[in-house]
C-alpha cells in the first residue's frame, strides 16, 4: 500500500510492492476485488492469500507480524518538493498491526477513533486507544500542551 500526502510518500509494504512485486491480500472476497486482483496477476504481480509457514517464522519477511505506524522503520518514506507552507500533516499517527493465526490468516488489528475535538479520524491500535482518548480529553478541557503527544 502507497499513501500520498501534500509533502510525503510512503510505502508501506516496500520490498514486496517493489522488490517482489507480491500483494498480500487480507480482505474478503467479493466480484470486484477477484477482478481487480486478476488485472494485477495479469500485470505480473504475485497475490498472496496466505503465507507459507517459512515465511510467518522469518523475522526479516516484509509480511512479519508486529505493530507498525506510517513512516516506521519498515516503511519508505519520500520528502515531496517543493515545499508547502502548509501545516504538518498528521499521517504518521496511525497505528496498526498485523498477525497470523494459527491457520495462517492474516489479520490487521487497529480501531478507526474519531471524536468532535478532532478533523479527521485515524486509524489506531487498541495499545493506543487510552493514550488518544486522554488526549482528546485534555484538549477539551483546554490543556494547550495537549497537541504535543507523541505516540
Amino acid at each position: 500500500m502507497n499513501l500520498i500526502t501534500h509533502n510525503k510518500a510512503y510505502s508501506l509494504y516496500p520490498r514486496p510492492t517493489f522488490e517482489e512485486r507480491r500483494s498480500l491480500v487480507h480482505h474478503a472476497k467479493t466480484v470486484e476485488r477477484e477482478r481487480a486482483l486478476k488485472k494485477y496477476e495479469d500485470r505480473g504481480w504475485v497475490i498472496v492469500k496466505k503465507i507459507a509457514q517459512e515465511e510467518s517464522k522469518d523475522r526479516t519477511s516484509a509480511f512479519r507480524s508486529g505493530l507498525r505506524s506510517v513512516g516506521d522503520k519498515k516503511c519508505w518514506t519520500l520528502l515531496l518538493n517543493p515545499k508547502l507552507d502548509l501545516p504538518a500533516g498528521h499521517m504518521e499517527t496511525h497505528t496498526w498491526a498485523l498477525s497470523y493465526s494459527r491457520g495462517l490468516d492474516d489479520s490487521m488489528t487497529y480501531r478507526i477513533f474519531g471524536s468532535g475535538n478532532l478533523r479527521f479520524s485515524y486509524l489506531v491500535h487498541p495499545l493506543f486507544i487510552s493514550i488518544v482518548q486522554n488526549f482528546v480529553q485534555k484538549a477539551r478541557n483546554g490543556d494547550e500542551y495537549a497537541i504535543f503527544i507523541e505516540l
